[in-house]
């Protein structure tokens, strides 16, 4: 019964239960993961000292506190749509105080435009009603000798790439093969394949642009320089 009724609708809030599940067992895989995500080579080591970044569909904080772990002199904000998830990260950077977390929405930041050097959002675009909108509006508060980092599991990606991650995650060994229907149909398939990010980058009229298949991995990872 947890797994049928787990991830109902993609693109509608996660309950507490679901937040919950994704914060204890899906979340620390990803931020594992964090050297991988946040390449020093073609992100961080570009990102001016004291820069500003911000963090979009933050969950429960664990990738605000893994950049900051890697770039302690940034300002990071994060957000994210919901309260259960933006609680848990207040609690787990309560001490920090270059992160600020709050409540928002991908679709209409909370922010001026040209506030931040570094915008990235990772599992984050597959729930969002209108992709196209979510990426202006992380595009608008960017400034424009920023970055865009977009990552997230990737549509058609294969029941190997799926059971790579879901082997990396702390799910319990004895449902997680049923997990791996989960992921590959509740998660992969309401997310983009890369036709459908061409096309929204094209729809968007963003030519400067990187997109990248994540080895062994069901993603895919867009960074765009404006």
């Amino acid at each position: 019964m947890l797994l049928k009724n787990t991830l109902s609708d993609i693109k509608n809030e996660y309950s507490f239960i679901e937040t919950f599940l994704y914060d204890r067992w899906i979340s620390p895989a990803i931020t594992n993961a964090k050297n991988e995500i946040f390449s020093p080579e073609t992100m961080l080591n570009k990102i001016q000292n004291k820069g500003h970044a911000l963090d979009v569909g933050c969950g429960g904080g664990q990738l605000a506190l893994a950049l900051h772990e890697l770039r302690p002199d940034l300002n990071i904000k994060g957000i994210d749509l919901s309260y259960h998830q933006v609680n848990r990260a207040k609690n787990r950077t309560l001490n920090i105080k270059d992160i600020d977390i709050s409540y928002g929405n991908a679709l209409e930041i909370p922010f001026p435009d040209n506030s931040f050097d570094f915008v990235y959002s990772i599992a984050s675009i597959k729930h969002w009603k209108s992709r196209r909108q979510g990426v202006e509006e992380c595009l608008r508060v960017l400034k424009n000798d920023g970055t865009l980092m977009i990552m997230d599991a990737m549509k058609g990606s294969s029941d190997e790439d799926i059971s790579n991650f879901v082997e990396l995650t702390k799910i319990p060994s004895f449902i997680k093969n049923k997990w791996k229907k989960v992921f590959k149909h509740k998660v992969c398939k309401p997310s983009l394949d890369i036709n459908e990010i061409h096309s929204l980058m094209n729809d968007l009229t963003v030519e400067n642009y990187e997109l990248l298949r994540v080895d062994s991995s069901p993603s895919f990872q867009l960074i765009i320089k404006p």
